[in-house]
This record gives structure tokens, sequence and C-alpha cells, in this order.
């Protein structure tokens, strides 16, 4: 069980850290996230990925090239739940091959 535990916590943080850097590769260059939440406010947009937050401010004056505000930013409760998600999944699929591959 220890064994299966260590190969999960492993392949699941792989997972999770994949994901983070394919959100922070699109929010930097695209501006939008796979799989992401929009909440809409006014002059602010905050669209919520799995593990990074994405907030866009529209001002009146020109502080980027089309006078949108970008921050970009991590958000740790949301990678914590993705990391428990991942992992719990992995962890089932591995418990289901193991018995397969003992019977």
């Amino acid at each position: 069980m220890k064994k299966n535990i260590k190969k999960s916590l492993i392949i699941s943080g792989t997972i999770t850290v994949i994901w983070i850097i394919i959100n922070f590769i699109c929010a930097n260059t695209i501006h939008k996230l796979p799989l992401s939440l929009t909440i809409h406010g006014g002059e602010y947009e905050e669209i919520k990925g799995l593990g990074v937050v994405l907030e866009k401010i529209y001002t009146l004056g020109p502080i980027g090239s089309d006078g949108v505000k970008t921050n970009i930013r991590l958000d740790i409760i949301s990678l914590i739940i993705l990391f428990i998600v991942i992992f719990a999944i992995v962890l089932l699929i591995n418990n289901i091959i193991n018995k397969k591959k003992n019977k």
C-alpha cells in the first residue's frame, strides 16, 4: 500500500505541476484559462482556473495597449483541491490495477 501511495503522490504531483504550467502559459499568451470560471463585475473580470487566477481590470486610461490591466496569480486553495482530487483518482486507478494484477 505504501508503494501505491508513493506512486500516486508522484503521478498526481507531476500532473498538477504540468496543469499549472499550462495555465500560466495560457494566461500569459492568450489571456484565457482552460477549464475556468469567469466572474464579471463592472470594470473587473476574474477568470478562475485550476490553480491560477487571471484578473482583468478595464480602465479609462491607457495602462496596456488596450487599456486593460491584467494580474496573474496562483490560487493556493484551488491548487490544493486539484492535487487532492487528482491524487484520489490516481490512487483509485492504481488500486484497481494492482487488484487485477494479483488475480
